[in-house]
């Protein structure tokens, strides 16, 4: 089933909460080039006919508006279930930058800090181990506590395991039954193990998010579905975003897809077969991969971080928060990035739950000075299930990309087909000014084409974004390639923090109106 935009009746808009909230406009208005976008959907379905993706679905969105959409394919190839745009789909790590946004509501509300110890909301983890090198069995004392920040960089010393940056093969995976037991019994586990890494030296992408997970349940004594859910969801209107499928939903659930080593496309599991996310919600909830959605509600939560913050006008974070979620926070020498084989280049890091591409390094330049609500560059982050998301603030766009195959070695279907069609189908610069409270409204300019973040050599394997950033416009919002001072960023969060009071209030009363809403609708 096909959903092109333009050629989508109204009620299928409004089912999809767009006419009333996002809004649309067209891709000659949205200055993109629609025979470009129209070819994207042939590319995928070609992906489609040759069994390499089961089906796909993408939107486009530019100042800030919806401007194209289409689906190929099958959510459901053996009982021939269209993939659209309400198919809920499983985000794996793109869980991630929803979970760092949330941690950085608790910051901004004062509940949390960024250099806290972990230790602080789980004592065993005071005194850590490390492993004296990798494959070792002895250990040394760390040098330093577990912080906040250590989590959200992926610089705590955790790893993954079962071989995936795990450098000794043994972590939770191999000494629990899945699915864990419970968010405890998790970690009670992690910390009776020695960390591979001092913390603070080594990027490796890890159970930090999920360790996130538990820190917000400790703080809001809430489990962090329901936090999340309260916090997160339904202030942006994300219907369809949760750690489960409840029964009503079920039909619109995808199939999760794998590639067997003959290169056939077989399904692994069924929607109403899901032992961790059909029905109820699991007993181990992961932040860090837990989390199904849509199209739709991921693209709320994207447009907010472009819009600095906000959406339909209800604020979500302040500026400054999203100012430090948007910049490069790794010290330069731990880059690049390496994940399994794929490595970032010397133009992305990582902010906040996903990689920053910056225009370039700017040697001299302290970014971390520049505070204004103008941004340049782009971010993004995608999941095993091949799920990916970009928001180039360049070029005032969002690109949106679902499909349910876990991400085994194939062609980069979102940089190759769906990023890079829609870089090649600008035709001048976007409508509107750059959106943001402070600072004065300048407008965007068109990027080479290439603006995304990601790694070198085009060899994602289904996480990252692609190539690096070269455009030539330095100075704005974010992306900030000096490494940043905490200390300072810490101060102007906590000023912003002192003068938002009011502002906080009103929000308030929005989110329990939107809350009241929600229940409404439930219950209809």
């Amino acid at each position: 089933m096909r959903l092109r935009f333009l050629t989508t009746g109204a009620l299928s808009l409004a089912w999809l909460g767009i006419a009333m909230g996002i809004g649309t406009m067209s891709p000659e208005d949205a200055r993109l080039d629609r025979k470009r976008l129209e070819k994207i959907t042939q590319e995928l379905q070609t992906q489609v006919s040759r069994n390499q993706l089961p089906g796909a679905a993408f939107q486009v969105y530019r100042a800030g508006k919806l401007v194209f959409q289409d689906a190929v394919g099958f959510q459901d190839r053996e009982l021939m279930r269209p993939m659209g745009m309400g198919t809920i789909v499983r985000l794996m790590s793109q869980t991630k930058p929803l979970t760092a946004a949330g941690v950085m509501i608790l910051i901004e509300r004062g509940l949390l800090k960024l250099d806290d110890p972990l230790w602080k909301y789980h004592p065993r983890f005071r005194n850590m181990r490390v492993l004296k090198y990798d494959g070792a069995t002895e250990t040394v004392p760390a040098d330093r506590d577990i912080t906040i920040n250590d989590l959200l960089l992926h610089t705590a010393g955790f790893g993954y395991s079962g071989g995936f940056n795990d450098p000794t093969g043994d972590g939770p995976w191999q000494t629990l039954e899945l699915p864990f037991e419970s968010l405890e019994f998790f970690m009670d586990d992690l910390a009776d193990k020695p960390l591979f890494w001092q913390p603070g030296t080594t990027w490796r992408y890890s159970w930090s998010y999920d360790v996130l997970g538990y820190v917000i349940k400790r703080i809001t004594n809430q489990s962090p579905d329901d936090w999340l859910r309260q916090n997160l969801f339904v202030p942006l209107q994300m219907y369809d975003t949760d750690f489960y499928v409840p029964m009503s939903k079920i039909d619109r659930f995808a199939v999760a897809y794998t590639m067997t080593r003959g290169n056939v496309l077989i399904p692994f599991i069924r929607p109403r077969m899901d032992p961790l996310q059909a029905f109820s919600p699991p007993t181990f909830l992961s932040c860090g991969s837990g989390i199904v959605s849509t199209l739709h509600d991921y693209s709320r939560f994207a447009l907010m971080l472009l819009n600095g913050g906000e959406i339909d006008g209800i604020r979500i974070l302040q500026s400054s928060t999203v100012d430090m979620m948007w910049r490069n926070n790794l010290n330069l020498a731990l880059l690049p990035m390496d994940l399994n084989g794929w490595k970032s280049d010397m133009n992305t890091g990582w902010g906040y739950g996903f990689t920053v591409s910056a225009p370039g390094p700017l040697p001299g330049v302290d970014w971390s000075k520049h505070t204004g609500a103008n941004k340049t560059g782009s971010i993004g982050w995608g999941g095993g299930m091949m799920t990916n998301w970009i928001a180039s603030a360049d070029n005032d766009l969002l690109v949106v990309f679902a499909t349910q195959r876990l991400a085994t070695p194939i062609p980069n279907t979102f940089q190759e087909i769906v990023v890079e069609g829609v870089m090649k189908s600008i035709k001048g610069n976007s409508p509107r000014k750059l959106p943001g409270p402070e600072g004065p409204a300048v407008d965007y300019e068109v990027d080479d084409g290439t603006n995304h973040a990601g790694g070198s050599g085009g060899n994602n394997r289904g996480f990252g974004l692609g190539r690096a950033a070269r455009n030539p416009l330095p100075g704005l919002w974010g992306n900030q390639w000096v490494q940043t001072d905490q200390m300072e960023l810490l101060e102007s969060l906590t000023q912003e923090q002192a003068e938002r009071s009011e502002t906080y209030q009103a929000v308030e009363k929005d989110v329990v109106g939107t809350k009241t809403t929600t229940r409404f609708r439930n219950n209809a």
